[in-house]
């Protein structure tokens, strides 16, 4: 019986003494409600990066203060403009005009083509049919025109082939300015006999 008592004293005591240590250790006011006990927040240490971007950013602001308080302010002075350059224009030299003895002031021995200046006629040429015959008039050197003086004609067949074969000779001659022509089909010998004609003309016109 003694040691049930004594067993339970010693268990109020050891309650009385835990109550009194907490209440001990309390440091706030009554007024404010009891401090309700959270689990202790872990502490996130700042990342690398943070850090060395702390780190550089502090050490570029030390440096720039440094710098400024180091270098003494200069007065920015404006460009010198540089001493603009004379520049003589070259004199410009115009050459006279050479005076042609040949042309104008006189009259022209030759045109400004290959020839001389005139009217010229060829032989008179065997086309089998008939003779051909032509004259060439020189203009400015140039062969103007071919005139037919003769041609095949005696027989109505030979008239109708030169109708359309002389024209045809006369424009490739101008064309070509001289007697090398293509023959006419259907009219070779007035053909020929036109070359051969021509040509004696222009031999004229050339001496």
């Amino acid at each position: 019986m003694k040691k049930g008592v004594l067993y339970i004293g010693v268990i109020a005591l050891y309650a009385v003494y835990v109550v009194y240590h907490n209440m001990a250790g309390l440091s706030v006011p009554t007024v404010l409600p009891p401090r309700i006990a959270t689990a202790p927040t872990a502490t996130v240490p700042p990342s690398p990066s943070t850090n060395s971007r702390t780190a550089l950013q502090e050490i570029l602001l030390r440096l720039s203060q440094n710098i400024a308080r180091s270098t003494p302010e200069q007065p920015i002075s404006p460009p010198s403009t540089p001493n603009p350059i004379a520049i003589n224009p070259a004199p410009v030299t115009t050459t006279p005009p050479v005076s042609n003895p040949m042309m104008g002031g006189g009259t022209p021995m030759m045109g400004q083509g290959q020839y001389r200046d005139g009217q010229y006629t060829g032989d008179s040429t065997y086309a089998y049919y008939g003779n051909v015959q032509v004259k060439a008039i020189i203009q400015s050197g140039k062969i103007a025109d071919v005139q037919f003086l003769d041609y095949p004609q005696d027989r109505s067949n030979s008239r109708m082939i030169n109708s359309y074969a002389m024209p045809l000779l006369t424009q490739e001659a101008i064309q070509v300015q001289n007697a090398n022509v293509d023959a006419v089909s259907g009219a070779t010998f007035t053909s020929q006999a036109f070359v051969q004609s021509l040509g004696a003309a222009l031999v004229q016109a050339k001496n």
